[in-house]
Protein backbone atom coordinates (compact mmCIF):
# COMPACT_ATOMS: atom_id res chain seq x y z
CA UNK A 1 0.00 0.00 0.00
CA UNK A 2 1.27 3.58 -0.73
CA UNK A 3 1.39 6.34 1.31
CA UNK A 4 -0.72 9.34 -0.70
CA UNK A 5 1.39 12.05 -2.41
CA UNK A 6 -0.01 14.06 0.40
CA UNK A 7 2.37 12.26 3.00
CA UNK A 8 5.83 11.86 1.04
CA UNK A 9 8.47 9.43 2.52
CA UNK A 10 11.45 9.76 -0.08
CA UNK A 11 13.07 12.68 0.62
CA UNK A 12 13.29 12.48 4.41
CA UNK A 13 16.72 11.78 5.77
CA UNK A 14 17.45 9.34 8.51
CA UNK A 15 18.71 10.42 12.10
CA UNK A 16 20.35 8.57 14.93
CA UNK A 17 19.00 7.42 18.17
CA UNK A 18 20.09 5.40 21.00
CA UNK A 19 18.23 2.30 22.76
CA UNK A 20 17.90 -1.08 21.05
CA UNK A 21 20.04 -2.17 18.20
CA UNK A 22 19.02 -0.57 14.90
CA UNK A 23 17.58 -2.26 11.90
CA UNK A 24 18.48 -2.24 8.30
CA UNK A 25 17.29 1.31 7.58
CA UNK A 26 18.12 2.67 10.75
CA UNK A 27 14.41 3.66 11.09
CA UNK A 28 12.61 3.74 14.85
CA UNK A 29 10.39 1.70 15.49
CA UNK A 30 8.42 3.99 16.49
CA UNK A 31 7.88 7.99 15.82
CA UNK A 32 6.40 9.59 18.15
CA UNK A 33 4.76 13.14 17.00
CA UNK A 34 4.47 16.11 19.49
CA UNK A 35 3.29 19.42 17.97
CA UNK A 36 3.90 22.66 20.39
CA UNK A 37 2.22 26.53 20.21
CA UNK A 38 3.57 28.58 22.98
CA UNK A 39 4.43 25.35 24.93
CA UNK A 40 7.33 26.39 27.39
CA UNK A 41 5.63 25.33 30.98
CA UNK A 42 5.39 21.90 30.28
CA UNK A 43 6.99 20.57 26.82
CA UNK A 44 10.61 19.82 28.48
CA UNK A 45 8.81 17.46 30.74
CA UNK A 46 6.20 16.61 28.48
CA UNK A 47 8.90 15.72 25.85
CA UNK A 48 11.46 13.62 28.82
CA UNK A 49 8.59 11.69 29.42
CA UNK A 50 8.64 10.02 25.96
CA UNK A 51 12.25 9.90 26.11
CA UNK A 52 12.00 8.09 29.30
CA UNK A 53 10.02 5.40 27.75
CA UNK A 54 10.94 1.81 28.25
CA UNK A 55 10.69 1.21 24.61
CA UNK A 56 13.68 3.22 23.63
CA UNK A 57 13.32 2.46 19.96
CA UNK A 58 11.74 5.61 18.99
CA UNK A 59 12.27 9.32 17.42
CA UNK A 60 10.72 11.88 19.11
CA UNK A 61 9.57 14.84 16.19
CA UNK A 62 8.44 18.26 18.12
CA UNK A 63 6.89 20.23 15.48
CA UNK A 64 7.21 24.07 16.53
CA UNK A 65 4.24 25.92 15.49
CA UNK A 66 5.95 29.64 15.08
CA UNK A 67 5.54 29.89 19.19
CA UNK A 68 6.30 33.19 20.26
CA UNK A 69 7.68 32.31 23.85
CA UNK A 70 10.88 29.69 24.18
CA UNK A 71 8.94 26.50 23.37
CA UNK A 72 11.64 26.42 20.26
CA UNK A 73 15.02 27.09 22.53
CA UNK A 74 13.68 24.75 25.31
CA UNK A 75 13.08 22.08 22.71
CA UNK A 76 16.80 22.56 20.89
CA UNK A 77 18.46 22.29 23.96
CA UNK A 78 16.20 18.98 24.55
CA UNK A 79 17.28 17.79 20.78
CA UNK A 80 21.29 18.49 21.17
CA UNK A 81 21.08 16.13 24.32
CA UNK A 82 19.25 13.38 22.65
CA UNK A 83 19.58 12.05 18.93
CA UNK A 84 16.20 10.84 18.65
CA UNK A 85 14.71 14.24 18.92
CA UNK A 86 14.00 16.06 15.65
CA UNK A 87 12.74 20.08 15.93
CA UNK A 88 10.71 21.30 12.94
CA UNK A 89 10.13 24.87 12.66
CA UNK A 90 6.82 26.47 11.31
CA UNK A 91 5.39 29.24 10.86
CA UNK A 92 2.20 29.59 12.85
CA UNK A 93 -0.04 27.17 11.00
CA UNK A 94 -2.07 25.85 13.66
CA UNK A 95 -1.88 22.70 14.82
CA UNK A 96 -3.41 20.29 12.30
CA UNK A 97 -0.99 21.58 10.32
CA UNK A 98 1.82 21.09 12.52
CA UNK A 99 0.62 17.42 13.41
CA UNK A 100 0.37 16.41 9.62
CA UNK A 101 3.78 17.99 9.16
CA UNK A 102 4.84 15.80 11.45
CA UNK A 103 3.66 12.66 9.98
CA UNK A 104 4.52 13.32 7.10
CA UNK A 105 8.21 13.60 8.61
CA UNK A 106 7.68 10.61 10.40
CA UNK A 107 9.80 7.11 9.90
CA UNK A 108 8.57 4.86 11.95
CA UNK A 109 6.08 1.75 11.97
CA UNK A 110 4.08 3.08 14.52
CA UNK A 111 3.19 6.96 14.59
CA UNK A 112 2.04 8.17 18.15
CA UNK A 113 0.50 11.51 19.34
CA UNK A 114 1.50 13.33 22.04
CA UNK A 115 0.87 16.67 23.42
CA UNK A 116 2.97 19.57 24.58
CA UNK A 117 1.23 19.81 27.92
CA UNK A 118 0.52 15.82 29.15
CA UNK A 119 2.80 13.22 30.83
CA UNK A 120 2.81 9.73 29.01
CA UNK A 121 3.61 7.23 31.64
CA UNK A 122 6.57 5.18 31.17
CA UNK A 123 5.40 2.19 29.84
CA UNK A 124 2.83 3.73 27.25
CA UNK A 125 4.77 2.92 23.16
CA UNK A 126 5.99 -0.51 24.81
CA UNK A 127 2.48 -1.76 25.49
CA UNK A 128 1.00 -0.57 22.82
CA UNK A 129 3.59 -1.06 20.39
CA UNK A 130 2.91 -4.94 21.78
CA UNK A 131 -1.02 -4.19 21.47
CA UNK A 132 -0.85 -3.27 17.65
CA UNK A 133 1.52 -6.69 17.25
CA UNK A 134 -0.55 -8.80 18.58
CA UNK A 135 -3.84 -7.73 17.08
CA UNK A 136 -3.21 -7.15 13.35
CA UNK A 137 -6.88 -5.84 12.78
CA UNK A 138 -6.25 -2.91 15.25
CA UNK A 139 -5.31 -0.04 13.57
CA UNK A 140 -5.13 2.46 16.40
CA UNK A 141 -4.59 2.02 20.30
CA UNK A 142 -5.22 4.25 23.22
CA UNK A 143 -5.51 3.66 26.99
CA UNK A 144 -6.77 5.12 29.85
CA UNK A 145 -6.02 9.14 31.28
CA UNK A 146 -5.85 10.22 34.61
CA UNK A 147 -6.21 14.16 34.87
CA UNK A 148 -3.53 16.08 35.88
CA UNK A 149 -4.82 19.39 37.96
CA UNK A 150 -2.67 22.52 38.41
CA UNK A 151 -2.02 21.92 41.78
CA UNK A 152 -0.46 18.75 40.27
CA UNK A 153 -3.07 16.09 42.16
CA UNK A 154 -4.54 13.64 39.92
CA UNK A 155 -7.64 11.70 39.67
CA UNK A 156 -8.92 8.22 39.24
CA UNK A 157 -7.77 6.45 35.71
CA UNK A 158 -10.62 7.23 33.30
CA UNK A 159 -11.53 4.52 30.79
CA UNK A 160 -11.82 4.66 26.95
CA UNK A 161 -13.56 1.80 25.50
CA UNK A 162 -11.42 -0.89 25.29
CA UNK A 163 -12.58 -2.56 22.11
CA UNK A 164 -14.61 -0.70 19.40
CA UNK A 165 -15.42 -1.91 15.53
CA UNK A 166 -17.33 0.05 12.80
CA UNK A 167 -21.05 -0.84 12.85
CA UNK A 168 -23.88 1.78 11.99
CA UNK A 169 -25.00 1.70 15.24
CA UNK A 170 -21.46 2.23 16.86
CA UNK A 171 -21.02 5.76 14.71
CA UNK A 172 -23.35 7.02 17.27
CA UNK A 173 -21.59 5.90 20.44
CA UNK A 174 -18.04 7.03 22.27
CA UNK A 175 -15.47 6.17 19.61
CA UNK A 176 -11.39 6.98 19.81
CA UNK A 177 -8.90 7.25 22.06
CA UNK A 178 -7.61 9.99 23.82
CA UNK A 179 -6.00 12.58 21.10
CA UNK A 180 -2.18 12.55 23.14
CA UNK A 181 -2.43 9.22 23.90
CA UNK A 182 -3.06 7.79 20.75
CA UNK A 183 -0.53 5.47 18.39
CA UNK A 184 -1.72 4.34 15.05
CA UNK A 185 -0.16 2.44 12.29
CA UNK A 186 1.65 4.63 10.21
CA UNK A 187 0.84 3.15 6.67
CA UNK A 188 -3.05 3.48 7.87
CA UNK A 189 -2.72 6.73 9.31
CA UNK A 190 -1.49 7.90 5.62
CA UNK A 191 -3.80 6.10 4.05
CA UNK A 192 -6.80 7.94 5.21
CA UNK A 193 -5.43 11.22 4.91
CA UNK A 194 -3.93 12.08 8.32
CA UNK A 195 -6.26 15.07 10.05
CA UNK A 196 -8.33 17.04 8.40
CA UNK A 197 -8.21 21.23 8.28
CA UNK A 198 -11.53 21.64 8.96
CA UNK A 199 -11.46 19.94 11.93
CA UNK A 200 -9.27 22.65 14.15
CA UNK A 201 -10.90 21.88 17.16
CA UNK A 202 -12.02 18.08 16.56
CA UNK A 203 -9.46 16.53 14.57
CA UNK A 204 -9.38 13.64 16.59
CA UNK A 205 -13.06 12.76 16.68
CA UNK A 206 -12.86 13.27 12.90
CA UNK A 207 -10.14 11.04 12.28
CA UNK A 208 -10.63 8.69 14.93
CA UNK A 209 -14.34 7.92 12.65
CA UNK A 210 -12.57 7.72 9.36
CA UNK A 211 -9.91 5.12 10.88
CA UNK A 212 -12.51 2.52 12.37
CA UNK A 213 -13.76 2.08 8.90
CA UNK A 214 -10.59 0.61 8.10
CA UNK A 215 -9.61 -1.28 11.21
CA UNK A 216 -10.14 -1.77 15.01
CA UNK A 217 -9.71 0.96 17.41
CA UNK A 218 -8.93 -0.19 20.72
CA UNK A 219 -8.06 0.96 24.50
CA UNK A 220 -5.65 -0.76 27.22
CA UNK A 221 -7.07 -0.77 30.19
CA UNK A 222 -3.88 0.50 31.94
CA UNK A 223 -3.29 4.22 32.37
CA UNK A 224 -0.63 5.16 29.44
CA UNK A 225 -0.95 9.38 30.19
CA UNK A 226 -1.36 11.87 32.95
CA UNK A 227 -3.60 14.50 31.00
CA UNK A 228 -3.38 17.88 31.69
CA UNK A 229 -6.58 19.84 32.84
CA UNK A 230 -5.67 23.70 32.69
CA UNK A 231 -8.22 26.86 31.84
CA UNK A 232 -5.99 27.34 28.98
CA UNK A 233 -6.78 24.15 26.65
CA UNK A 234 -8.92 23.88 24.10
CA UNK A 235 -11.67 22.03 25.69
CA UNK A 236 -12.33 24.87 28.39
CA UNK A 237 -12.04 28.02 25.31
CA UNK A 238 -14.49 26.58 23.07
CA UNK A 239 -15.89 23.64 24.20
CA UNK A 240 -19.27 24.51 22.59
CA UNK A 241 -18.16 24.92 18.79
CA UNK A 242 -15.80 21.99 19.77
CA UNK A 243 -18.87 20.31 20.54
CA UNK A 244 -20.37 21.32 17.35
CA UNK A 245 -17.14 20.36 15.29
CA UNK A 246 -17.33 16.82 17.05
CA UNK A 247 -21.17 16.20 16.43
CA UNK A 248 -20.11 17.50 12.44
CA UNK A 249 -17.65 14.30 11.97
CA UNK A 250 -20.69 11.90 13.78
CA UNK A 251 -22.77 13.00 10.91
CA UNK A 252 -20.02 12.93 8.39
CA UNK A 253 -19.37 9.67 9.37
CA UNK A 254 -22.87 8.52 8.74
CA UNK A 255 -22.89 10.61 5.19
CA UNK A 256 -20.08 8.27 3.94
CA UNK A 257 -21.72 5.16 5.26
CA UNK A 258 -24.94 6.01 3.34
CA UNK A 259 -22.58 6.36 0.31
CA UNK A 260 -20.63 9.60 0.18
CA UNK A 261 -19.83 12.87 1.99
CA UNK A 262 -20.91 15.60 0.17
CA UNK A 263 -19.06 18.09 -1.98
CA UNK A 264 -17.84 20.34 0.48
CA UNK A 265 -14.34 22.10 1.63
CA UNK A 266 -12.88 19.54 3.74
CA UNK A 267 -9.44 21.48 3.75
CA UNK A 268 -10.71 24.96 5.42
CA UNK A 269 -12.13 25.73 9.12
CA UNK A 270 -15.14 24.67 10.10
CA UNK A 271 -17.85 27.38 11.01
CA UNK A 272 -21.61 27.11 12.02
CA UNK A 273 -22.76 28.55 8.72
CA UNK A 274 -20.66 25.44 7.08
CA UNK A 275 -22.39 23.07 8.55
CA UNK A 276 -25.74 24.49 8.24
CA UNK A 277 -24.51 23.88 4.42
CA UNK A 278 -23.68 20.47 5.29
CA UNK A 279 -27.29 19.88 6.55
CA UNK A 280 -28.41 21.04 3.02
CA UNK A 281 -26.62 18.72 1.36
CA UNK A 282 -26.21 15.29 3.64
CA UNK A 283 -28.44 12.16 3.29
CA UNK A 284 -31.34 11.97 5.79
CA UNK A 285 -29.73 10.65 8.57
CA UNK A 286 -26.18 12.69 8.62
CA UNK A 287 -28.69 15.68 7.82
CA UNK A 288 -30.81 15.10 10.74
CA UNK A 289 -27.69 14.84 13.24
CA UNK A 290 -26.53 18.11 11.94
CA UNK A 291 -29.53 19.65 12.76
CA UNK A 292 -29.42 18.19 16.34
CA UNK A 293 -25.62 19.46 16.69
CA UNK A 294 -26.61 22.67 15.65
CA UNK A 295 -29.73 22.91 18.04
CA UNK A 296 -27.70 22.10 20.83
CA UNK A 297 -24.71 25.02 19.82
CA UNK A 298 -27.19 27.64 19.47
CA UNK A 299 -28.81 26.59 22.34
CA UNK A 300 -26.19 27.31 24.32
CA UNK A 301 -25.10 30.36 22.96
CA UNK A 302 -28.43 31.56 23.72
CA UNK A 303 -29.77 32.11 20.02
CA UNK A 304 -33.09 29.99 21.05
CA UNK A 305 -35.19 31.27 17.86
CA UNK A 306 -32.57 29.80 15.56
CA UNK A 307 -32.23 26.42 18.03
CA UNK A 308 -35.86 26.01 17.55
CA UNK A 309 -35.70 25.95 14.01
CA UNK A 310 -33.44 23.31 14.12
CA UNK A 311 -34.81 21.48 16.82
CA UNK A 312 -38.07 21.01 14.61
CA UNK A 313 -36.11 20.29 11.78
CA UNK A 314 -34.52 17.13 13.37
CA UNK A 315 -37.93 16.46 14.37
CA UNK A 316 -39.05 15.86 10.93
CA UNK A 317 -35.94 13.90 9.89
CA UNK A 318 -35.13 11.00 9.91
CA UNK A 319 -36.96 9.16 12.95
CA UNK A 320 -34.81 6.27 13.27
CA UNK A 321 -32.12 8.57 14.31
CA UNK A 322 -34.27 10.30 16.94
CA UNK A 323 -35.20 6.90 18.18
CA UNK A 324 -31.70 6.48 19.56
CA UNK A 325 -30.91 7.64 23.10
CA UNK A 326 -27.93 9.75 22.25
CA UNK A 327 -29.48 12.17 20.13
CA UNK A 328 -32.93 12.35 22.29
CA UNK A 329 -31.19 13.02 25.31
CA UNK A 330 -30.07 15.81 23.47
CA UNK A 331 -32.98 17.54 21.81
CA UNK A 332 -34.59 16.53 25.23
CA UNK A 333 -32.11 18.95 26.80
CA UNK A 334 -32.48 21.70 24.28
CA UNK A 335 -36.15 21.31 24.31
CA UNK A 336 -36.57 21.87 28.45
CA UNK A 337 -34.09 24.71 27.79
CA UNK A 338 -36.77 26.29 24.75
CA UNK A 339 -39.62 24.94 27.59
CA UNK A 340 -37.87 27.64 30.27
CA UNK A 341 -38.46 30.73 27.26
CA UNK A 342 -41.89 30.31 26.88
CA UNK A 343 -41.44 27.30 23.81
CA UNK A 344 -43.52 24.64 24.77
CA UNK A 345 -44.87 23.37 21.49
CA UNK A 346 -41.41 22.16 20.56
CA UNK A 347 -41.29 20.21 23.75
CA UNK A 348 -44.79 18.47 23.47
CA UNK A 349 -43.46 17.66 19.40
CA UNK A 350 -40.46 15.94 20.83
CA UNK A 351 -42.63 13.90 23.85
CA UNK A 352 -44.84 12.79 21.17
CA UNK A 353 -41.90 11.64 18.88
CA UNK A 354 -40.44 8.78 21.25
CA UNK A 355 -42.31 8.65 24.21
CA UNK A 356 -39.91 5.60 25.03
CA UNK A 357 -36.99 8.00 24.53
CA UNK A 358 -38.45 9.88 27.28
CA UNK A 359 -38.57 7.20 29.66
CA UNK A 360 -34.88 6.47 29.68
CA UNK A 361 -33.80 9.76 29.29
CA UNK A 362 -35.20 10.17 32.87
CA UNK A 363 -34.38 7.35 34.16
CA UNK A 364 -30.51 8.12 33.10
CA UNK A 365 -30.64 11.31 34.89
CA UNK A 366 -31.94 9.59 38.03
CA UNK A 367 -29.03 6.98 38.08
CA UNK A 368 -27.04 9.97 37.24
CA UNK A 369 -28.02 11.95 40.40
CA UNK A 370 -27.99 9.13 42.48
CA UNK A 371 -24.67 8.30 42.04
CA UNK A 372 -23.17 11.68 42.05
CA UNK A 373 -23.00 12.00 46.03
CA UNK A 374 -21.75 8.47 46.34
CA UNK A 375 -19.09 8.17 43.83
CA UNK A 376 -15.68 8.80 44.51
CA UNK A 377 -14.23 8.09 40.99
CA UNK A 378 -16.98 10.68 39.65
CA UNK A 379 -15.33 13.28 42.82
CA UNK A 380 -11.93 12.60 41.83
CA UNK A 381 -12.38 13.32 38.18
CA UNK A 382 -13.43 16.87 39.20
CA UNK A 383 -10.62 17.20 41.60
CA UNK A 384 -7.12 15.23 42.34
CA UNK A 385 -6.74 13.38 45.37
CA UNK A 386 -3.15 11.96 44.77
CA UNK A 387 0.41 13.82 44.10
CA UNK A 388 1.45 13.79 40.26
CA UNK A 389 4.61 12.17 41.64
CA UNK A 390 2.76 9.33 44.07
CA UNK A 391 1.19 8.40 40.49
CA UNK A 392 4.26 8.15 38.71
CA UNK A 393 6.17 6.11 40.77
CA UNK A 394 3.57 3.35 41.42
CA UNK A 395 3.77 3.20 37.46
CA UNK A 396 7.51 2.20 37.94
CA UNK A 397 7.08 -0.02 40.51
CA UNK A 398 4.43 -1.90 38.56
CA UNK A 399 6.76 -1.96 35.72
CA UNK A 400 9.64 -3.38 37.86
CA UNK A 401 7.30 -5.81 39.55
CA UNK A 402 6.06 -7.36 36.17
CA UNK A 403 9.55 -7.92 35.33
CA UNK A 404 10.78 -11.50 34.64
CA UNK A 405 13.45 -12.66 37.08
CA UNK A 406 16.76 -12.94 35.75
Amino acid sequence: MVPPESFPLDHVSSAGRHGNEARADDRPLVSVVMPVYNGQAFIAEAAESILGQTEADLELIIVDDGSIDHSAEIAAEIAARDQRVRLVRLGHAGNVAAANEGIRLARGQFIAKMDADDISLPGRVAAQVRHLRQNPDTVGVGGATIALFPDDSCGEPIQWPLHQRFSADSLLQWIGMPGPGAMMRAETLRTVGGFRGAFVLAQDADLWRRLIEVGDIDNLAEPILLYRRHPAQVSSRFGPLQKLYGDTATALAHARADGGEPDWKSDEPLSPEVVRQLAEKCSPRAATLLHVALARYLAKEGLLADAKKHCLCALNGDPSIIRQQPVFNVLWRVAVKLLLNGQAPTLLALLTSNPAGLVGCIGGRIKLWAAWPISPAIVSRLRGYRGKDVVLASQREAMTDAKPAA
